[in-house]
């Protein structure tokens, strides 16, 4: 069992720690080469080049996973059916309410306690929540073409889901339940708080990553099927944006 889990975090840190700290300087020299910052700011253009990177290499990372794990996709999407997507919105959707929920009375609790860099009011935290990858993919929109915005998201919130629900539940269920949940959940919320400025920032995407990543451990430990978790992940992803 510890040889298993050792295995994973040593790829999952490889990738998450350092390689994609390395994008950054890497999306810079592209724009370099490019006239996409000319279509707006530079920060914006090295975020679309980011995230073009991220969805690709993430990919790459899923296929390095399951070729380690013995995980297949036939494994991963045993039906596809319109009720199962039509199930993947709701639950989306449901999720979402649940974290907006919660992120209001967390807001409201660290608003009542107050202290040093605590905005006083729910308002002072919007700017806050709109950081980190929110940023990016904001700023991606502003810049990039419309395909490429739609593809690199689905890409890389479909390919996440594979990866810490399907392959590391997959893998580690061997191992039992507990074991495959607790890893599964530890290492999606870990990865939210990766290159974040401040556990401001961190707050909103850490308690998203609560509420998708034990609902959507949960149901998949149940029901072995990808299809209504992307389709989740993907409809809470639009909400969040919007």
């Amino acid at each position: 069992m510890v040889s298993r889990i050792l295995l994973l975090a040593v790829l999952l840190v490889a990738y998450y720690a350092f390689l994609m700290a390395r994008f950054g300087r890497l999306s810079e020299r592209l724009v370099l080469r490019s006239g996409l910052s000319e279509n707006g700011s530079w920060l914006a253009a090295n975020d679309a080049y980011k995230l073009g990177l991220s969805a690709f290499s993430q990919s790459l990372l899923l296929v390095v996973l399951m070729l380690v794990t013995g995980v297949t996709f036939g494994r991963l999407f045993p039906e596809v059916s319109l009720y199962r997507l039509l199930y993947g919105v709701l639950l989306g959707a449901g999720e979402m309410a649940l974290t907006a929920l919660l992120v209001h009375v967390v807001l409201l609790v660290l608003i009542a306690r107050g202290g040093e860099g605590i905005p006083s009011s729910i308002e002072g935290w919007l700017p806050l929540s709109r950081g980190g990858w929110m940023r990016e993919y904001a700023n991606t929109s502003a810049v990039a073409p419309w395909p490429f915005v739609v593809a690199a998201t689905i890409g890389y919130v479909s390919v996440e889901e594979m990866i810490f629900r399907g392959v590391l539940l997959s893998f580690l269920s061997a191992d039992g339940v507990v074991v495959a949940f607790v890893a599964s959940l530890a290492s999606f919320v870990g990865v939210q708080v990766l290159h974040t400025p401040s556990w401001r920032t961190a707050l909103f995407p850490v308690i998203g990553a609560l509420v998708v990543g034990s609902i959507h451990a949960a149901l998949f430990l149940v029901v072995p099927d990808m299809t209504p978790l992307i389709v989740a992940h993907i409809t809470f992803f639009v909400i969040a944006t919007i």
